[in-house]
């Protein structure tokens, strides 16, 4: 099972499920699409209660983005705080919207991507730093996401979890994360330039 994950910043991420790989067993039963299912289902309709504005397609979006993973023993919605769950979107909006900037920058695979972002999680869930950062640094981070996607849909058994710095991607929660030139402007969570 993939146990949810610590945001820098010691911030909770907590990926759409607890999910891990998916077993060839598992794909000829159907039971883990089940599970993903209810579980898309449980964490859209906990998103409208909480007040959380989500498109009519929120559980769609998600179970694509679940594709290969087994949500069996997906922890309930409702053990979540609002606060909790308005995270939950904001990492999966990210996530699309990564997703597909990554692809025109380079030969990654939208759906390998978003499988692979939502399991491992992103470093920050800011969707503005998207446009904010150049091909060159999105690519680290897709590359990280295609290798998680690409084992997930090979049904592989692994504990990834990057070590690369927020710098690597290009990100910064602090002045300290950018170099001495530079401050972090937190609207995007990039680098820029000191006026």
């Amino acid at each position: 099972m993939h146990f949810l994950r610590t945001l820098i910043g010691s911030a909770l991420l907590l990926t759409l499920v607890q999910c891990g790989t998916r077993s060839t067993e598992d794909e000829d039963t159907g039971d883990s699409n089940r599970a993903c299912d209810a579980s898309c289902e449980d964490r859209c309709d906990a998103f409208v209660g909480c007040g959380i504005g989500v498109t009519a397609s929120c559980a769609d979006e998600c179970k694509s983005s679940l594709k290969h993973a087994d949500c069996r023993g997906y922890r309930p919605a409702d053990q979540y705080t609002c606060d909790e769950l308005q995270e939950v979107r904001n990492c999966a909006r990210y996530c699309t919207e990564f997703c597909v900037w990554a692809a025109a920058c380079g030969t990654f695979d939208q759906q390998v991507c978003l499988e692979g972002c939502t399991y491992e999680g992103p470093p920050i869930c800011n969707s503005a730093s998207v446009s904010a950062r150049t091909c060159d640094e999105l690519k680290p981070e897709a590359r990280t996401y295609d290798d998680v996607g690409h084992l997930l849909q090979e049904g592989g058994d692994f504990a990834f979890g990057g070590s690369a710095s927020l710098s690597t991607y290009g990100l910064c929660l602090t002045a300290r994360d950018c170099e001495a030139t530079e401050m972090c402007a937190l609207e995007t969570n990039t680098c820029v330039p000191l006026n």
